[in-house]
């Protein structure tokens, strides 16, 4: 920072947008009297869009307060040299867009006053989720739910427990529907018992319909009207 060209941009008669942006420059001057923010860097500092700052920018250079060495800087920037303007350059002609933004003045926003305090109770975050109990117990429901036969759920309980260790409750819940698809229609004291379907480990059970055999009626001999048809005596 270079406290003679903050003093230049302090004490000019700028409008409040090219005034902040040439303070922006100024407060990058290092020791051989330039500087060379990027334009999203003067963005980032004065809170403007970046067209204002390139407009303030080509107004400061107009005026005076500007000398600009077109990409002069590391790779390739532009650097910049506060100066006091000539006496006659043509001071004010160039005025700033009417919707140009107000510069930002504070960076830090006011604190909010109806903000709840924080919480000292270390245990209330283990309210906000389930206990793997509890998820066991959703899991639970939702394979009884499937279940064709609902009896024994005191028994099935704990078996569907020890079967979580054999194998995952999706494939779980996915056998005991198809268990449910095949059984459908079936007489219920033919349906296995949710514990002992559990127990059995008949989730992986193939219930995959099997095609059916036919047989003839009279020990696979031949009828008379289908042997006449063999032969060709009938149509």
């Amino acid at each position: 920072m270079s406290i003679e060209a903050m003093s230049i941009a302090w004490e000019s008669e700028l409008p409040a947008t090219d005034r902040l942006v040439l303070l922006a420059i100024a407060d990058h001057v290092g020791r051989n009297e330039k500087s060379y923010p990027s334009v999203s860097r003067l963005q980032s500092r004065t809170g403007l869009s970046v067209r204002s700052v390139q407009g303030a920018i080509k107004r400061l250079e107009a005026l005076g307060y500007l000398a600009i060495g077109r990409q002069e800087g590391p790779h390739g920037t532009n650097t910049y040299k506060v100066k006091t303007p000539a006496a006659d350059a043509p001071q004010q002609e160039l005025h700033p867009a009417g919707a140009a933004p107000h510069p930002r003045r504070s960076c830090t926003p006011p604190p909010a006053g109806a903000a709840p305090e924080p919480s000292m109770n270390p245990q209330e975050p283990s309210n906000m989720s389930k206990s793997s109990s509890d998820i066991d117990a959703d899991l639970f429901e939702e394979f009884w739910r499937e279940c064709p036969r609902k009896v024994g759920k005191g028994n099935a309980r704990p078996a569907f427990k020890r079967a979580l260790k054999k194998a995952s409750a999706g494939q779980i819940i996915e056998g005991m529907k198809r268990f449910a698809r095949v059984s459908a229609g079936t007489e219920p004291r033919y349906v296995a018992h949710p514990a002992t379907w559990l127990n059995g480990e008949r989730w992986d059970d193939d219930l995959r319909p099997r095609p059916v055999s036919k047989q003839k009626s009279n020990g696979g001999q031949l009828s008379h009207i289908e042997w006449m048809r063999k032969v060709g005596r009938l149509g």
